[in-house]
């Protein structure tokens, strides 16, 4: 099976995306923690680093049997599942923030990525644009808002918001 060069792109744009973000976050360890907890977390963030996102993936599970609606390791969850293509999976577990916290800092983001890799495009757009009401200076949330209007063939409001981007940050 051969991939075209728009869907190689679109993987090392997701891909490129969750580790930005997964960069952006690996010191949220959940206040709350206990000891234990905290030195499995701190495990897993290291495995991570490792690129073993499935060994990753299995110690956010534990965790949240202990702290089921834990927001910060529910995005980890989330990350790990992303880096391992599992958008399904990972919708799933980011909604479960969302329900709780419908502004929850880089959850609609991390939504409208793996949104954006399922080509739920309209559903890209949603969270996209609802991540920049809580965050409206987010250029991850920006971006993905101008590559689902542009797969959507909205093209001049895609034109806007990568203009936008570029305003916002010349460099």
């Amino acid at each position: 099976m051969s991939l075209s060069y728009c869907g190689i792109h679109k993987i090392v744009a997701i891909v490129v995306a969750v580790t930005v973000v997964m960069l952006l976050i690996p010191g949220s360890l959940p206040a709350q923690a206990s000891g234990n907890q905290e030195s499995s977390l701190a495990q897993a963030l290291e495995l991570e680093r490792q690129r073993d996102f499935a060994g990753a993936e299995r110690i956010y599970k534990e965790a949240l049997r202990q702290s089921a609606d834990d927001p910060e390791i529910l995005t980890r969850l989330g990350i790990v599942c992303q880096l391992q293509g599992k958008h399904d999976e990972a919708t799933e577990v980011l909604q479960r923030i969302l329900k709780r916290a419908p502004l929850y800092p880089g959850a609609n983001a991390l939504l409208a990525i793996s949104y954006y890799a399922l080509n739920k495009f309209d559903k890209t757009i949603e969270s996209s644009q609802q991540e920049l009401t809580g965050n409206p200076k987010d250029k991850q949330a920006r971006y993905y808002l101008s590559l689902a209007l542009s797969a959507s063939g909205r093209f001049f409001e895609a034109i806007q918001h990568l203009e936008t981007l570029q305003t916002d940050d010349p460099n």
